[in-house]
């Protein structure tokens, strides 16, 4: 039987567990509080640090550790989705998994959201989030708790308004209830409440309803009381507040109120909170005096304004800026300018009514560049400005309101009021409008109420001219048109009309993240070309750095027609579209941005107008973008601009973003208009893995991370290559790693869990080094590493660039990237190696030197670091490969029975190792008193695959065999020692590291001897008569069988004095007598003796 074999007895035992490693998780903020119904966003760091990678991973959250929350006691809902789309997230009652799968050794960070529901979650709620990560290769490990303290407050509020502060006697209002579930963040709901109105007596309602969105509950009126009830508190989580509106009049029993009186009112409400606490509320009171008419004063104003975008303060008249545009109608709206008149009722329904005399500016009125309104009544022949239509405000005409259009002939002419105002019908040269009094005007909505006169300046005004327009109004009861209450009054108001061959670009440039590192970015630029066709305009745009427009460079631009700054189409206005092809320039100016152009031809816009044209394009950020992106737009315009549409509208106007863009394709110089809109990106899904692998002396090749190398025991070399890579979806900076090389004693780098290291490795070099990466050396037993091992108490800080004297007494290794390692597919390096080579020293086989490398990065530009990890374990063994050989005896094939014979052996030696094996050689020793080999040994042939050879030694590749033989020249002493023992080992050296020797192998010639020895007893002198006995002994002392010996005693001497009395005996074999002659015959096994005896009596 086999005795087992102890793996601890050679140095094996510890290795599986140690190469393990762990995994860790933990979630920040480690504490927070929000209010219910926000979401708080987790980040989630998962380290690896698992010998291989860690496989089957997940990380749970018990979710009934909540407290606080009434009968609510798992909070599972509350999670949201991971951000890392390769994460999954799946709820079960009382436990939430985010599964990662199989994962590399390294960091990872993905989001993810906890929303405690609004109005529902109680106060003081607190939620323990408690990270597990579980794995099937790794023991299951908590990580820190995190508290999610939920606050939700009672804030529920009664409130009580009036559509009015005053009213007319008898006059229309309304009161509004609101009954509010919060009015603060984290508001908590109700379990039910009702609200009371006590109405007051001076009120006659006329009518009550809930106005709010989705109410549940019932409102009634009776005995002049208010009432509406939500039993269940609904109404909190649907809307989150109730309205209700009174509608009514100033009066008692139909008699309208005095005036001065006040009409008061205060609503009440109780509410039972979802925690059970009761509450009630008292609304603030709400007043409405009731006042006697008074005449406003004053009570006319007027207002010009244009639809252009050319009101930016550029053009000015004398030194003063007015609304402005072009003679005629330029843009084919018939409506580029607007007079407004203002009538001030101060009330509604205050039964006032207006009659207005508004005569036209007329271009015969023409002083200092400023055209006027003549008196009214007074006919210009030839009006500034042409009206188109007329409306009116907050009061609706009926189709019997008509007005009066004085023409510049001196006749009159009535126009309807219909579909929603007076259009004047076109041709009419317009001297002057007149409203006469409507009836509607006295029951308006609201204060004030007012004509807007809408139209365009003559295409005859000299440019630059102010046209001024002064109206007149009489105010009057609306029982008497007749005789005005107040003094009439009048209000000029002015437009400036620009020349028509100006022009102004207004760029603009929007971005959107349409997700990842995707953009959307809105190319466009406004145009007010008071003259067609168009100029040539020119679009730059310049794409941020690194980025790249994915979308065709044929764009299809919408070309529209819009009214003012605001930017609203013209109805029926004139559209294009217009298909360009733009050109790229990489690498602009040395910016690293690519510069796009599009080029839209003169004539592309056949109509006068304000116009849009825009475009979206998408744009590639570049693989693992993170940070604020600019992108710079400029327009340009084939002929000299007037402005751009910028607050001073200065020519040129750079993007603000920055300096890259300060040109624009037009051909007329810094005839450009320029726009930035930068997009921040945050770092998404940042990732990372390090590992190490390792090739030993004894190794074909690079063992893989987590594995275990093979060196020389008598003192080997190695190199290890430890490599950082970027996993995940953003871009990482400045990634540090720090290596403590193997020792007795010594830890992981990111934390004080020892390795278990069984001998020390000596540095012997590092490199090539990476561009980019800086080699810190320390000498320290336990040197500071902060990025990775925050707390360190004891460490030494004596890291230095400069390489240390001598290179042996380096302990650990610190490498700095200073710069960006980019997704895969990014702008640059994705990973980084870097080689370290060691010796090893003598050490008993079985034994493991374990190396790993504590690693984090920056995410993203200046952002946070990773949670450090460990690489895999990595190992080196002290391993027994060896050239083995087996020695045997080739002949004799009988045991050697004499000196002078040749013995002749063959030696087979095979490398067992991984590398091959130079200078392999025979080592025969042979065991006194055996002396030297009288030749070799010498190699005879190779196989495996087969091959000549010669001399003592030879070169095996792994697995290959060499045949050797040697002879030896028997001598006495190898006779009478009984045998020739001998052993031989095989030596060979691997490509680097001592030569290495493997077992002994023996074998042993046997030699064939016999020992004879005679005695007599008794000895000494005998008499006549006296019996005597002789013994003869023959020993092997050899280490074979002895066969068919033949042992003769010649008795001739003792029988002349003597006779043979009796037969001799043996005890194995024969003996026979012949005449005096005794003679044995028979085997003598190795080491055994044979007996013969006989008796002689004395004559």
């Amino acid at each position: 039987m086999v005795p087992a074999l102890s793996l601890a007895a050679v140095g094996l035992a510890a290795a599986p567990a140690s190469a393990a490693g762990t995994a860790s998780v933990s979630v920040s903020p480690s504490s927070a509080t929000v209010t219910s119904g926000t979401t708080e966003t987790y980040t989630m760091t998962v380290s690896c640090s698992v010998t291989g990678g860690c496989t089957g991973t997940t990380v749970t959250f018990p979710t009934t550790t909540l407290t606080g929350d009434g009968s609510t006691t798992d909070f599972g809902s509350w999670f949201g989705n991971s951000s890392c789309a390769s994460v999954t997230e799946s709820a079960v009652p009382g436990t939430v998994t985010y599964t990662y799968g199989n994962i590399p050794t390294g960091t990872s960070q993905c989001t993810f959201t906890v929303t405690p529901p609004a109005w529902t979650t109680l106060n003081n709620t607190v939620a323990t989030l408690t990270p597990t990560i579980n794995g099937t290769n790794f023991s299951s490990s908590a990580g820190p708790s995190a508290a999610l303290t939920v606050t939700a407050v009672h804030s529920s509020a009664l409130r009580k308004a009036s559509s009015v502060g005053s009213v007319l006697q008898g006059g229309k209002f309304n009161f509004a209830v609101y009954f509010y579930c919060g009015t603060a963040a984290g508001a908590l709901g109700a379990s039910s409440f009702s609200i009371s109105d006590t109405l007051p007596t001076n009120l006659t309602v006329t009518s009550d309803e809930v106005i709010s969105p989705g109410s549940t509950g019932t409102l009634s009126l009776s005995g002049g009381v208010l009432t509406y009830t939500d039993s269940t508190g609904a109404d909190c989580t649907n809307a989150g507040y109730v309205e209700i509106e009174i509608d009514g009049t100033a009066t008692t029993a139909g008699v309208p109120d005095a005036p001065g009186s006040t009409i008061s009112n205060t609503a009440t409400a109780t509410e039972t909170y979802l925690d059970g606490t009761p509450a009630s509320f008292t609304s603030s009171t709400s007043n409405v005096q009731v006042v006697q008419r008074v005449v406003p004063n004053p009570f006319l104003a007027k207002t010009a304004s244009t639809d252009s975008y050319s009101n930016q303060g550029y053009y000015k008249f004398n030194g003063v800026q007015y609304q402005t545009t072009y003679p005629g109608n330029w843009d084919g709206t018939n409506d580029t300018s607007t007079y407004a008149i203002q009538l001030t009722t101060g009330y509604a329904a205050a039964g006032f009514v207006y009659g207005v005399q508004d005569p036209l500016p007329c271009l015969s009125n023409l002083s200092s560049g400023v055209y006027s309104s003549n008196a009214p009544g007074t006919v210009c022949a030839d009006p500034a400005w042409i009206p188109t239509r007329v409306v009116a405000g907050r009061f609706t005409p009926t189709s019997a309101d008509s007005i009066t259009l004085l023409l510049s002939n001196g006749t009159t002419q009535t126009v309807a009021y219909s579909n929603g105002g007076w259009t004047i019908p076109a041709g009419l040269s317009v001297s002057e409008i007149d409203f006469p009094p409507f009836p509607e005007e006295a029951n308006n909505a609201a204060n004030p109420i007012g004509f807007a006169l809408q139209g365009y300046a003559a295409s005859t005004v000299t440019t630059p001219g102010l046209l001024t327009n002064t109206v007149t109004v009489n105010i009057y009861d609306q029982s008497n048109t007749t005789t005005p209450l107040a003094p009439l009054e009048t209000n000029p108001a002015s437009i400036l009309v620009e020349s028509a061959n100006n022009s102004i670009i207004y760029p603009a440039v929007s971005a959107t993240n349409e997700g990842g590192c995707v953009e959307q970015a809105a190319v466009q630029t406004g145009l007010e070309m008071p003259t067609a066709p168009n100029s040539a305009i020119y679009i730059d745009y310049l794409a941020p750095v690194g980025a790249s427009v994915t979308s065709s460079l044929t764009q299809v631009f919408s070309v529209v027609q819009v009214q003012g700054a605001g930017g609203f189409a013209v109805p029926g206005g004139n559209s294009y579209s217009a298909t360009v092809t733009g050109t790229s320039t990489p690498n602009y100016n040395g910016t690293g941005r690519t510069l796009y152009q599009w080029i839209f031809p003169a004539g592309t816009i056949l109509k006068p107008g304000d116009y849009n044209i825009a475009a979206a394009v998408n744009v590639n950020l570049g693989a693992g973008c993170d940070g604020t992106f600019n992108n710079d737009l400029t327009a340009g315009y084939g002929t000299q601009l007037t402005a751009c549409q910028t607050p001073g509208g200065a020519v040129p106007t750079n993007p603000s973003a920055d300096s890259d863009l300060q040109s624009n394709g037009s051909p007329v110089a810094n005839n450009y208009c320029g726009a930035s809109a930068p997009l921040t990106v945050a770092a998404i899904d940042p990732a990372f893995s390090v590992d190490k692998t390792v090739q030993g002396n004894l190794d074909a090749s690079p063992v893989s991370a987590g594995g275990i190398g093979d060196v020389s025991p008598t003192g080997g070399t190695a190199t290890y290559n430890v490599t950082f890579t970027n996993t995940g979806q953003s871009n990482l900076t400045n990634p540090v790693m720090y290596d403590l090389l193997p020792a007795v004693g010594d830890t992981d780098a990111t934390s004080t869990t020892a390795r278990g290291s069984q001998f020390p490795v000596t540095l012997t070099g590092v490199g090539p080094v990476p561009a980019g990466v800086t080699v810190s050396y320390s000498t320290a037993t336990n040197p500071c590493r902060p990025e990775v091992l925050a707390t360190n108490p004891g460490c030494v800080s004596n890291w230095t660039t400069t390489l240390p004297s001598p290179l042996s007494s380096v302990t650990a290794l610190k490498f700095v990237y200073t710069g960006t390692v980019y997704v895969s597919g990014g702008a640059g390096i994705n990973s980084f190696s870097i080689p370290i080579t060691v010796s090893t020293p003598i050490s008993t086989p079985g034994n493991v030197a374990w190396n790993t490398v504590g690693t984090t990065a920056d995410a993203g530009t200046g952002g946070a670091a990773l949670a450090p990890a460990e690489s895999s374990r990595t190992g080196l063994k002290a391993d027994n490969a060896a050239p083995t050989v087996t020695k045997t005896v080739v002949s004799p094939t009988t045991p050697v029975t004499a000196a002078g014979q040749t013995v002749t052996y063959s030696f087979t030696v095979t490398n067992t190792t991984a590398v091959t094996l130079t200078g392999v050689t025979v080592n025969d020793t042979q065991s006194a008193p055996a002396g030297p080999l009288a030749s070799g040994p010498t190699c005879q042939q190779l196989t495996g695959p087969a091959a000549t050879c010669s001399g003592s030694s030879a070169t095996l590749a792994p697995g290959q065999s060499a045949t050797f033989t040697a002879t030896y020249t028997t001598t006495a002493a190898d006779i009478d020692h009984g045998g020739i023992n001998d052993s031989a080992t095989a030596t060979g050296t691997p490509p680097t590291g001592g030569a290495i020797t493997g077992p002994a192998s023996s074998a042993t010639v046997p030699v064939a001897t016999l020992h004879i020895a005679k005695t007599v007893t008794p000895p000494g002198p005998a008499n006549s008569g006296q019996v005597l006995t002789y013994t003869i002994t023959v020993t092997n002392p050899g280490t074979a069988t002895y066969t068919g010996a033949t042992i003769t005693d010649n008795m001739a001497g003792t029988l002349d004095q003597g006779t043979l009395t009796g037969t001799p005996t043996a005890s194995t074999g024969t003996a026979t007598i012949t005449g005096t002659n005794l003679t044995w015959t028979g085997d003598v096994p190795a080491g055994a003796t044979a007996t013969i005896t006989y008796q002689v009596t004395v004559n």
